[in-house]
C-alpha cells in the first residue's frame, strides 16, 4: 500500500522520509499541488453560463438509497449563491445538506417527502 501511495503522491513521501513514521496532512498537501506559480491557491469553481440550464440529479451516495427531501431552504425563482444550502436530504440512516455549486436561479424543485433514487431530478438551475 505504501508503494502505491508513493507512486500516486510522490510529494508526500520524499526519499529522506521513507521508512520513518510521519504524519502527513493530505488535504493541505493536495491543495498545495493545485497552486499556481505565484503560490496562491487556485479555486476550482463551476460557473454556469448565463441562461444555461443545468439539471441536478440525486447523486450516488455510496450504498445509501431511499432519500427524500425533508426541507427546501429556497423556492422556485430564488437566486442561490455558491455554497448556499439548497435542501436537506434524509433516509433512515443519514441526513445531509445539499449545497449549490454555483450562482444560479432555481427553476424547478422536486416535491418534498417523495422517495428519490440515484439519477432522479432534484432541481434545475439557470445561470445568472
Amino acid at each position: 500500500m505504501k508503494k502505491i501511495l508513493q507512486f500516486l503522491f510522490p510529494n508526500l513521501f520524499p526519499p529522506d522520509l521513507v521508512g520513518k513514521r510521519t504524519v502527513v496532512n493530505l488535504k493541505s498537501d493536495l491543495r498545495s499541488q493545485l497552486t499556481n506559480d505565484n503560490s496562491k491557491e487556485t479555486e476550482i469553481s463551476f460557473k454556469l453560463e448565463a441562461g444555461k440550464i443545468q439539471t441536478v440529479n440525486m447523486p450516488n451516495v455510496r450504498n445509501q438509497d431511499n432519500f427524500e427531501v425533508i426541507e427546501w431552504l429556497c423556492k422556485v425563482g430564488d437566486v442561490v449563491k455558491r455554497g448556499q444550502i439548497i435542501c436537506v436530504l434524509e433516509n433512515e440512516n443519514i441526513s445531509m445538506e445539499f449545497e449549490s455549486f454555483t450562482e444560479a436561479k432555481i427553476l424547478y424543485i422536486c416535491d418534498k417527502h417523495i422517495v428519490l433514487y440515484e439519477g432522479d431530478v432534484l432541481f434545475k438551475l439557470r445561470g445568472v
